[in-house]
């Protein structure tokens, strides 16, 4: 038998990061996540972006703080997987036709991302680079994205009990 490397699965709770500057970051703990606040033309539509990779979300955080200023700071999202798994959620491992179609859609567009009734919750997928040039339709190797999107992922993310906010740098 082979010895086991992680611990027996037990649905745990999923952990999410937020890469931003002090000042969203004050305002996200103070007032809550507002998936409406992001912006658009983005991968997936205007949303609150969150990633699986610290690492990605410390560089995220840098890169904002250099922009405005402002100092890097990191959320930790830790979140209640099976009510999670309850929002309408739409999930691409690789960057498939019809993930670029989606990406494409979004990122030309500055209204709603989908057709009224057909949105999603919760979309997660590779992070394309910048869009015009020599890189288009290429992703950046090892990065993650899921975002959040509309009424009903702004009220889980603001549930206490489905979701812990805490700033983790």
């Amino acid at each position: 038998m082979r010895a086991r490397r992680y611990p027996a699965w037990n649905n745990p709770d999923a952990v999410y990061y937020h890469g931003t500057t002090k000042r969203h970051a004050d305002a996200i703990l103070r007032d809550g996540i507002d998936p409406a606040r992001g912006a658009p033309n983005t991968d997936f539509g205007s949303g609150f972006y969150t990633t699986a990779n610290r690492e990605q979300a410390e560089e995220w955080a840098e890169a904002r703080a250099a922009e405005t200023g402002d100092v890097a700071v990191v959320l930790r999202l830790t979140l209640d997987r099976t009510e999670l798994a309850r929002l309408r959620n739409l999930s691409f491992v690789i960057p498939t036709e019809d993930y670029w179609s989606l990406v494409e859609h979004c990122r030309d567009r500055n209204d709603a991302p989908y057709p009224a009734g057909q949105d999603y919750d919760v979309i997660n997928g590779p992070v394309a680079k910048r869009w015009f040039g020599s890189e288009a339709y290429a992703i950046h190797q090892g990065y993650d994205q899921t975002s959040f999107h509309g009424d009903r992922a702004r009220a889980f993310l603001n549930d206490p009990t489905l979701c812990r906010v805490e700033v983790a740098k």
